[in-house]
């Protein structure tokens, strides 16, 4: 039963991040909560980036294959703002509750959905704009860090950043995000890789843990990556298909519908 969810969960993963730009974590870290009650937020954070590093290096990938990246420079402060983020953020998740974090993320995307939702025509695309390379890099930076404290993948905030901040289209958006989040996830889980919560990672489902290696169930990771493979290739699919407007629209209400989730499970 549990290699069934985890299949279906990396089906939905692989699409929303292919057509959306988002990695999936809002949907990686609940389940694994749900399915392995005993297994701690380290482990569970620790997996649930590395399942979605395997997803946007998939679309990356296919994104790279049809000349789609962005340009160079903003491919390399891009790096740069990651790699400080992420190690950041991966030091210092054992010492610091995501509440607060959590609280605020909830509440920025909250009122980004909502401006997108009543705006009257979706961002326009700047993507020549002077201030592309600095803002790459904060975007970058702030993303990468919220992805390796909460375990979020970080697209679910690179979205709505590049939308109003750089102005990316609508239809570009999954591009940038997709190329944020490879980044922020690899360097995110090296720290992961070193150290080790098996005292209390899979206790009741030894077979889940022997493939684990630092904090990171790998086992669930390639569980999900089949699923992952066969949704990113629809996600695409429907990206091509889908008019900008209606894009705009299901961004704003997922953003809508994270944030409101979000809030739920913090006070409830």
């Amino acid at each position: 039963m549990h290699v069934i969810i985890l299949s279906i969960v990396g089906l939905a993963v692989g699409c929303a991040s292919s057509f959306f730009g988002i990695g999936g974590g809002v949907l990686i870290v609940p389940t694994l909560t749900y399915l392995f009650p005993e297994v701690s937020d380290v482990n569970i954070i620790a997996t649930s980036i590395a399942t979605i590093f395997i997803a946007a290096s998939i679309n990356s990938y296919s994104f790279y294959k049809k000349r789609l990246w962005p340009d160079r420079k903003v491919v390399i402060t891009t790096l740069a703002g990651c790699l400080i983020g992420s190690f950041t953020g991966s030091l210092l998740l054992p010492y610091i509750p995501s509440l607060y974090l959590k609280s605020l993320f909830a509440a920025l995307l909250l009122i980004m959905g909502l401006k997108s939702l009543f705006s009257t025509s979706p961002p326009v695309s700047q993507d020549k704009s002077h201030h592309l390379i600095s803002l790459g890099f904060i975007i970058s930076l702030c993303g990468s860090l919220l992805s390796s404290l909460t375990g979020l993948g970080g697209g679910i905030i690179f979205v709505p950043l590049y939308l109003y901040l750089m102005k990316v289209s609508v239809k570009k958006v999954s591009i940038y995000s997709n190329m944020a989040m490879l980044f922020a996830t690899f360097f995110g889980i090296l720290p992961h890789l070193s150290y080790s919560h098996m005292e209390t990672l899979y206790r009741p489902y030894t077979t889940f843990a022997s493939l684990l290696v630092g904090s990171i169930s790998f086992e669930v990771v390639l569980t999900m990556f089949i699923g992952m493979k066969v949704g990113s290739y629809f996600g695409n699919k429907i990206n091509d298909k889908v008019s900008t407007s209606k894009k705009n629209l299901l961004l704003s209400l997922l953003m809508i519908a994270v944030a409101l989730k979000t809030f739920l499970q913090l006070f409830s």
